[in-house]
């Protein structure tokens, strides 16, 4: 791989991680060239606010009711202000494949409403339980089918109401979990880089999700439309005899992750998560490998500096063809 074209671009070794609360981060990159903390900044601040997936209630179904401008016995809120007060219970979701579901809730009075009283299934948890939802009198029942979904993005409720039965009353999502982002570009604030420029991105989430997954699935999303353009302005590679394989590819991409002489929980990080060679580790950013279980900031350190001294970095990106030719070598060499 060719990497003269980037001499000119200076990347950060590391991304400066700000703790402010459970759901406040703020990530500092620097020093980068001028003109690109605008650009990297404002493309992941559009992608967090618009693309990161989350839970939202999609509809409701009330005992006795039949649509939102109705009031529900013994029950001191209506439908509609019934409804605003769920649309603000966050929903966390505990696996992959969570898709849509459909939870109960109930209660009888006297007493508070909560978040606390929906019935969950296994693969889903409520961040803030205590929130209120109504005040039920001595006599009510209150009985409820509550649709949730996962998605992006804003729906309206017409958009939900379509095949649904009678009682079922739909709701305008908002499903983003993303409260807040905002992002600042300056000078460089690092020794002998003061013509450079300081990325400082701030991002608040409502706890369903840490900043930093949100951060890493942001990049994810920008990193899969740019491939989409790399290969469009590359050479086509002329066809090579196998005979060429270790001429034309780093031998050090070849080697384990083992002989990166790396301390043990980087060692045992990386064995869990099927990295085994070099070439699928410098693949991986920072991001990556800090969203990585039990991986820390100087497990980062180290490997970035044992892949310096084979003039190898996080990040790179090889094409399916260049892969193959690496997986054909590392079979060769192993037979």
């Amino acid at each position: 791989m060719n990497n003269d074209i980037f001499e000119y671009l200076q990347l950060p070794q590391e991304i400066k991680v700000e703790r402010i609360n459970d759901r406040h981060e703020r990530f500092i990159l620097e020093p980068i060239n001028e003109g690109f903390a605008t650009t990297v900044g404002n493309a992941l601040r559009r992608v967090l606010l618009s693309s990161i997936q989350g839970i939202g209630v999609i509809g409701i179904k009330i005992e006795g009711v039949e649509h939102e401008f109705s009031g529900v016995n013994g029950v001191k809120e209506d439908v509609i202000n019934i409804i605003l007060n769920l649309k603000d219970v966050i929903f966390k979701n505990l696996s992959e494949n969570f898709k849509e579901c459909v939870i109960k809730m109930s209660k009888k009075g006297p007493g508070v409403l909560k978040a606390s009283d929906i019935k969950l299934t296994s693969d889903l948890k409520i961040i803030n339980p205590n929130h209120y939802i109504a005040q039920l009198n001595d006599d009510a029942e209150f009985e409820a089918e509550i649709y949730l979904k996962k998605g992006v993005g804003y729906k309206q409720a017409s958009q939900e109401s379509a095949n649904r039965e009678i009682g079922y009353i739909p709701i305008d999502t908002l499903f983003t979990p993303i409260r807040r982002v905002s992002f600042n570009a300056g000078k460089s604030m690092e020794r002998g880089f003061y013509d450079y420029e300081r990325l400082v991105l701030d991002v608040e989430t409502d706890g369903s999700i840490t900043p930093k997954e949100a951060l890493g699935q942001a990049s994810y999303i920008l990193n899969s439309h740019f491939k989409l353009f790399m290969g469009s302005f590359k050479e086509p590679e002329p066809d090579l005899n196998y005979s060429d394989f270790n001429e034309e590819i780093d031998e050090n991409l070849l080697k384990t992750v083992e002989d990166l002489e790396l301390n043990v929980r980087a060692s045992n990080c990386l064995r869990n998560h099927d990295i085994k060679y070099i070439w699928q580790l410098v693949q991986k950013t920072d991001i990556d490998l800090l969203n990585t279980r039990n991986f820390g900031k100087q497990s980062l350190k180290e490997i970035k500096a044992a892949l310096k001294q084979m003039g190898l970095s996080l990040g790179m990106t090889f094409d399916e063809k260049y892969i193959k030719r690496i997986e054909e070598a590392i079979k060769r060499s192993e037979e």
